[in-house]
């Protein structure tokens, strides 16, 4: 602690030199506070004369004044002080302490005012009134203590006895508080039971300010603290308890004792029932020992139930089910020799609210079907699809029917639909296939299929515009025993980098497959025991790497040498929460997808924060879990929302641009988006782990062509993961379970 020695305006407070010592001293706080002093002894609160000790000054009682209080000091009152003030709140603009004094003060006299901070570092400041008589008014300016809180002591010292009392009145603090105001709260609605990160414009933010939200006539029933980041930003994260009521609730800033009605309002709603889409498969065969059903829809949470229910059979619960997120679960059954019929999937969320589908999974027995007629049996490979009628023995919904070449993918059809006894429709996307003639394969969910050799003719001119070239098995010595790979990028001279995932270890190589890297990712040192999940190439060929389950980011040399890192697990500015993805604009700005904290976070090359946009919702510009990202050579940021099924484009500075995309198996939409790149042309590819394959689309989101179907042979993805582009249109794309990298030829390079 310090004293401070200031010389006020107006004139008539100045500076105490005569029984002070100039030199700043250091005040140790003990049971009663004490301040050493040279022309000074104890002060005695109560101004009956005693003998005080010598060299000090202390203070051991409170007395709170109010404005109409009147202080008298008798001629002869020697060292004597008053506690005014235990604790006030010093206004932040314009401060000022006012009162009235009357009498003389002469050469020997000292009447002064001590304010002594009530926080850390508690400093002592003194002022002190000239020689003089007086009869008015005095207004001292306290800049200095703008916006604190102060203990504030009158002293004095009146030695001439024949003289006559001094009385002081009509203590004010006076000055004016900067309002506090918010323009805009988002999101401005949150759900009952969840947890909600908002964030805050609007002026007057500090650190140490809490939110309050309360209705009319009932106690507050939320307050947190808000963290700022500036006076014009600022951020909650609000725990939405689950007894409150809905409705719209006043929102109050909390400053010290003072509380600032923002005229804002937030929503509280009631959480949205749970709503299922899509089941996946509907048909099941009871010769199998499980079956793995995946669920789409809205809404899930954590603690759901997942059941099948018979009527007459009764309940059977899942070996295991997992919620991926609030749109997608899985659930494994146990189905050998479950009896045939219609089972009800039940989903029970946390109030016990059920939701029945009625119908929706049908357990049935063995079959192989047997095909009679196909029409058409021929289409042009410029048609995205053909509708396919096929009338066949023992049909099963929900099977498979694809079109199969030696040395070429399967053609798979979508849309299968029975239409009646022994007769379904399907639509073959075949644009861009290869001519000639291709097999008809019908496969019933069993496994039982029936196969009609050169069934369909595909007939025109359009070539398919990426064919698969080659692979790299990453499980072998040559590529470095990688088992799992996990983040890729690719340079401006088309070297390709590789992370992988069971050791922290990073990996380069030339477009041709030869490695020239292998570095274990160190930190400050010591090996890293991390998560490499995502890599980022900057153009001056600095490697930024994301550590998922460390959070933070991991910045080295284009050598693998150890530079820097940031971050750490939360939900404040700057931290993460199991971060998944990172990118790099041509202004060596790094972004980050925060996944489960929702949002995406902007930093310089050195890690320092510059901007945080998102939070958890549905509507554009806000996130469900982001995962890939990436950037085009204009710096726009593509973000792959993988909860809301959607890509959504920002500018570098945030603003939403556009978003496509949903949940389903048609062109343009996805499951489990996962990994993106674009090309030097605008071009954006899109990877998804549970669709199997890559969809490619112009740079405003519209559909181009896909390739890719679940399996492990040429072309054919196991757990499509990171992928990339170089300069020439190669593809190479990332199978984090079949431990290699398939590379794909654009037939125009």
């Amino acid at each position: 602690m310090d004293i401070h020695y200031f010389i006020p305006d107006p004139a008539d407070i100045s500076y105490i030199s005569d029984n002070y010592s100039s030199t700043p001293i250091i005040v140790d706080s003990v049971s009663e506070t004490t301040i050493p002093l040279s022309g000074w002894s104890g002060v005695n609160l109560d101004w009956i004369d005693t003998i005080q000790p010598s060299g000090s000054y202390s203070i051991s009682k409170t007395h709170e004044i109010t404005s109409s209080t009147k202080i008298s000091i008798p001629p002869g009152t020697t060292e004597k002080g008053l506690l005014l003030y235990s604790n006030i709140h010093i206004p932040k603009n314009n401060p000022e302490i006012e009162f009235r004094f009357t009498g003389v003060v002469s050469q020997n006299d000292a009447l002064l005012l001590v304010m002594k901070k009530t926080i850390p570092p508690n400093d002592f400041y003194l002022y002190a009134v000239k020689p003089g008589s007086y009869n008015g008014l005095f207004h001292i300016s306290i800049p200095e203590l703008s916006n604190i809180n102060c203990a504030i002591i009158l002293g004095a010292y009146h030695t001439y006895p024949g003289g006559k009392e001094w009385t002081l009145s009509d203590f004010q603090m006076k000055g004016e508080e900067e309002s506090i105001k918010i323009y805009s709260i988002n999101p401005y609605e949150g759900i009952i039971g969840e947890k909600t990160s908002i964030s805050l414009n609007g002026s007057g933010f500090e650190s140490g300010q809490k939110i309050t939200f309360l209705q009319d006539g009932h106690e507050p029933v939320i307050t947190e603290i808000i963290l700022t980041q500036s006076s014009q930003n600022a951020s909650a994260n609000i725990p939405i308890p689950s007894e409150i009521e809905p409705g719209r609730y006043r929102v109050q800033i909390n400053q010290g004792n003072q509380i600032f009605d923002t005229q804002t309002t937030f929503e509280i709603k009631e959480p949205e029932p749970m709503i299922i889409e899509n089941i996946t498969p509907k048909i099941i065969v009871n010769n199998k020992k499980v079956a793995n059903i995946s669920i789409i829809g809205q809404n899930f949470h954590n603690d759901s139930i997942i059941i099948l229910k018979h009527p007459n059979y009764g309940e059977i619960s899942p070996l295991h089910y997992e919620i991926i997120s609030s749109s997608i679960m899985y659930a494994i059954f146990p189905v050998r020799d479950i009896p045939t019929g219609e089972w009800d999937l039940m989903i029970r969320n946390i109030n016990t609210d059920t939701i029945k589908n009625s119908g929706t999974i049908s357990i049935i027995s063995p079959g192989t079907p047997i095909i009679r007629e196909i029409s058409p049996n021929s289409g042009e490979n410029t048609d995205n699809n053909v509708t396919l009628s096929i009338k066949a023995d023992d049909l099963v919904g929900n099977g498979e029917i694809f079109l199969s070449r030696t040395g070429y993918q399967p053609i798979y059809a979508t849309n299968l639909k029975i239409t009646s006894s022994g007769t379904i429709t399907c639509k073959m996307p075949i644009v861009g296939e290869p001519v000639g003639s291709w097999n008809l394969t019908v496969k019933n969910p069993n496994g039982n299929q029936d196969t009609l050799i050169n069934g369909f003719t595909i007939f025109g001119d359009r070539v398919q515009p990426y064919i698969h070239d080659y692979d790299w098995n990453l499980q072998t010595e040559a590529f470095g025993n990688i088992s799992r790979p996990g983040g890729l990028d690719i340079t401006n001279n088309g070297k390709i980098a590789i992370t992988d995932l069971e050791k922290p270890r990073v990996f380069i190589f030339q477009p041709d497959g030869e490695m020239i890297l292998k570095k274990e990712l160190k930190e400050s040192g010591s090996h890293i025991q991390s998560y490499p999940a995502d890599i980022a190439i900057s153009n001056s060929g600095y490697m930024y790497i994301i550590d998922k389950w460390g959070s933070k980011v991991l910045k080295y040399t284009q050598n693998g040498d150890y530079l820097t890192s940031w971050g750490s697990q939360g939900e404040n500015p700057g931290e993460f929460k199991y971060p998944s993805g990172i990118c790099v604009n041509t202004n060596e700005e790094i972004f980050v997808s925060d996944t489960n904290n929702h949002r995406i976070q902007k930093f310089d090359s050195n890690g320092t924060l510059l901007d945080i946009w998102g939070t958890k919702g549905t509507y554009y510009g806000l996130f469900q879990f982001p995962t890939g990202i990436a950037s085009n050579n204009t710096d726009a940021i593509y973000v792959i929302d993988s909860g809301n099924h959607r890509v959504q484009l920002f500018s570098s500075e945030g603003r939403i641009i556009g978003a496509w995309g949903d949940s389903g198996n048609e062109n343009g939409n996805f499951i489990a988006p996962i990994g993106i790149a674009i090309d030097s042309l605008g071009s954006v590819f899109i990877s998804d782990m549970y669709k199997y394959q890559v969809q490619k689309f112009d740079f405003s989101g519209e559909f181009d062509t896909k390739w890719g179907v679940k399996g492990e042979g040429p072309g054919e993805f196991f757990f499509p993961g990171d992928i990339g582009v170089n300069n020439t249109g190669y593809v190479y794309t990332l199978d984090t379970l079949g431990g290699r990298v398939s590379v794909f030829e654009p037939t125009n390079a």
